[in-house]
């Protein structure tokens, strides 16, 4: 991917000057760089990978995911972010990070108008003041280019882009004031990602709410992705032909997932083929 790369967390960012004041130690879980981006409006986040960082350099990275969203490799994803400090040591500063782990987000099951709509559970893992303790993003069953956080954010693709397969996705606030702008990911015929997804965050935000957006952010794109392996995934994708179940069983094959190499059970009748004990045919 030609995509502009994060700068090495331990180089001091050029727009640090000598009469710049540094954090105090005591100041290390305050990260200058979140609050500067918590308190502005119209920059760019870049989700590349596992990691997200502001298109404009100098750049770090500020948020790691345990695995690519845009793969959606996995049924369950950590979200943590990156703080930074600055140690004295033999009179020199030296920048350093930790890991700060702040949401888990998964598939969770709700029944919602008597139907069941896809639904991902974003849980956060520190204080109520920093997150928050469960969000629920609500999918449709037609595809997650229309999502609802519930009284935080909704996100949908505008009417005059409904029909392109890249539209933009716009995230509202639940007054309906625009907070960001997600450019989807583009990928090739291949099915890899040529350019990364990006979110232009265009309201000011505190760093909660930030945190947040980020996370809903990086749940939509997961689930996305999972929808798209799920319509390209086709017969020639099993390894093995169809065998019978057993007397009796009708129309009842099984198939062997080369993905996985595990066994997926699919009733066919009148074209139509439905998946038993999972929505998937691969891990």
């Amino acid at each position: 991917m030609a995509e502009s790369q994060p700068t090495n967390p331990t180089e001091t960012p050029a727009a640090d000057t000598a009469d710049s004041v540094p954090p105090t130690y005591e100041n290390a879980t305050s990260d200058e760089a979140y609050e500067q981006l918590a308190g502005s409006e119209g920059y760019t986040l870049v989700l590349d990978g596992c990691h997200i960082y502001p298109d404009v350099p100098p750049s770090r990275i500020l948020y790691e995911l345990s695995s690519p969203p845009c793969g959606a490799y996995r049924s369950e994803y950590s979200v943590q972010k990156r703080r930074y400090r600055l140690s004295e040591a033999e009179g020199e500063g030296e920048i350093r990070s930790r890991l700060d782990h702040i949401y888990d987000f998964k598939d969770a099951f709700y029944h919602l108008a008597h139907s069941r709509h896809p639904t991902v559970q974003i849980d956060g893992l520190t204080s109520t003041k920093r997150t928050y303790k469960q969000v629920l993003l609500w999918g449709r069953r037609s595809g997650w280019s229309t999502c609802d956080a519930g009284e935080h954010f909704r996100a949908k693709v505008p009417m005059k882009q409904r029909f392109k397969k890249d539209g933009e996705i716009l995230w509202k606030d639940a007054k309906g004031a625009l907070v960001a702008v997600e450019s989807r990911a583009k990928r090739n015929q291949d099915g890899e990602v040529e350019v990364c997804p990006r979110l232009l965050v265009k309201q000011v935000l505190d760093e909660k709410t930030l945190d947040l957006l980020v996370a809903c952010w990086a749940a939509r794109v997961w689930r996305e992705a999972r929808e798209e392996q799920k319509k390209a995934m086709t017969w020639e994708d099993c390894k093995c032909g169809p065998t019978s179940a057993g007397r009796g069983s009708g129309n009842l094959l099984t198939r062997s997932c080369v993905r996985c190499q595990g066994k997926t059970s699919i009733v066919r009748r009148r074209h139509l083929v439905v998946f038993f004990g999972s929505e998937e045919v691969s891990c």
